[in-house]
Formats: structure tokens, C-alpha cells, sequence
């Protein structure tokens, strides 16, 4: 079980940070593809290597032991944290259409600026005892940009953005307790395994709001066969007749 855990989570940790990779691509040619204005295209830049720095900080966070809560999968974070940095930056750019929502940003406002706030503040929101060590980050990457109206102009852009998301996702059933569970006593009920047998983990997780899908189950394939029924008796029976065939085991 701690094996497939860990599976899991690499699995999970590698989508977001291809996710990750994405997004920076996105923002890498922000403005600069459209030649607008010079001072937001100077931030478009830079803020890809922004955007690489809070994925990584969030990567940090994430392998640190009891940082994140049990009841939270950790792909949550990411998302949120690369949906507003993403809409923070198109916001300004207006280059391609936002993921959920862009809000009124001038085009002389700094994506790089709003790239930083945006990850800063998700993060600080949903890792609040990181506060200090994110300032940290948000003080250094802010440091590097010229000050001027256009660095103010996306620090709002990037806070608006990030305050508005979090808020859309505040009620999204993620923060549900999981409920305990209980073995089955009937056929085809998952039981618990050795050595440790550990309870599955969110069992509940189908219960949260999708990021992209209308629901959990919208392109959920068909049910297997029931336990009880003749097409999931043979597809035992072939089962049982290969283990027993198979070379160096001994037949029963």
C-alpha cells in the first residue's frame, strides 16, 4: 500500500509539473507574440522563470513531512496555484483566453509582478504557516522589477486574481472529512491489505468540484461485470487457468 502510495503521488507530482511546464510555455510568449506595450512585454520575459520558482516552492512544500493536510490532494494546490497565475498573466496580455476569468488590468501593468503576487497568494492561503519563507520568495522576485506604476499595477492584478479563485474554490468539498471506513463482508468489497493494512485514502475525493470536467463521472467508462454474474465468473475462471499454466508454478 505504501509502495502504490508512492506511486501515486509521483505519478500525480509528474502531471503538475508537465501542467507547470505548460503554463510557463503559456506566459513565456505572452505579450511578446502580440507587441504590446514595451514595459509589460520586458515582464513577460521574466515571469516564466517566476512561474518555475512557485511550482518548485510548492514541490518543496508538498515532500515536506505534515505540510500537507491528509484530507488534501496535493494536485489541488497545483492547479489552483497555476490557474491564477495563468489568468493573472492573461489578464494583462490578453492573449489567449483565460481559464476561468480575467479582470480589468492595464496593459502597462508588469506580468511578471502579477505572476509573482498570484503564486504568493494561493499559496500563503492554502499553507499559511509557510507565510514567512513565501514573503521571502515574493520580497526577492519582486526586487528584480523596475518599481513603477506598471510593478504596482500587477501586484493588484495578481492579488484580484487569486483572491477571486480562491474564493471559487473555498466550497469545493475538498476540506470534507474523510469518512472511516469499513470492509465489506460481501463479494467483490475491497478488503484491507498487508502488511500494513492501511485504509484507502480519498475516498471522498470524487465529491470535490472538477477544475476542467462537469463532474467526476463524465467520462467514467462502464461498470465491470457483477461478481455474481457469468461474464465475470469465465473472466475468473481464465484467470485462475493462466496463473496455474504459467511456467514454474506448481499446479494445483
Amino acid at each position: 500500500m505504501k509502495k502504490k502510495t508512492k506511486i501515486i503521488l509521483a505519478t500525480s507530482i509528474g502531471i503538475v509539473l508537465v501542467i507547470g511546464s505548460l503554463v510557463t510555455a503559456l506566459v513565456l510568449s505572452s505579450t511578446l507574440a502580440n507587441g504590446t506595450s514595451s514595459n509589460a512585454a520586458n515582464g513577460a520575459s521574466s515571469s516564466g522563470a517566476i512561474v518555475i520558482e512557485w511550482n518548485k516552492e510548492l514541490l518543496h512544500i508538498v515532500q515536506t513531512p505534515g505540510a500537507q493536510p491528509t484530507t488534501v490532494h496535493p494536485t489541488r494546490s497545483y492547479a489552483i496555484l497555476h490557474a491564477a497565475i495563468y489568468d493573472a498573466v492573461v489578464s494583462i496580455t490578453r492573449d489567449a483566453s483565460p481559464f476561468l476569468f480575467s479582470v480589468n488590468a492595464p496593459s502597462t501593468a508588469r506580468p511578471d509582478a502579477a505572476a509573482a503576487q498570484a503564486g504568493h497568494d494561493t499559496l500563503v492561503a492554502l499553507y499559511p504557516t509557510w507565510k514567512a519563507a513565501l514573503d521571502q520568495q515574493l520580497a526577492s522576485e519582486l526586487a528584480t522589477i523596475p518599481d513603477g506604476a506598471g510593478k504596482q499595477q500587477g501586484i493588484q492584478v495578481g492579488q484580484t486574481v487569486a483572491a477571486r479563485l480562491l474564493a471559487i474554490r473555498a466550497n469545493d468539498g475538498s476540506a470534507a472529512t474523510q469518512p472511516p471506513f469499513a470492509p465489506g463482508n460481501q463479494p467483490g468489497n475491497y478488503q484491507l491489505t498487508p502488511p500494513k493494512f492501511v485504509a484507502p485514502g480519498f475516498t471522498n475525493w470524487s465529491n470535490v468540484t472538477p477544475f476542467v470536467l462537469n463532474n467526476a463521472a463524465q467520462f467514467r467508462p462502464a461498470a465491470p461485470s457483477a461478481v455474481t454474474s457469468q461474464a465475470y465468473a469465465q473472466a475468473l475462471n481464465e484467470v485462475i487457468t493462466r496463473r496455474s499454466s504459467a511456467p514454474g508454478r506448481p499446479r494445483r
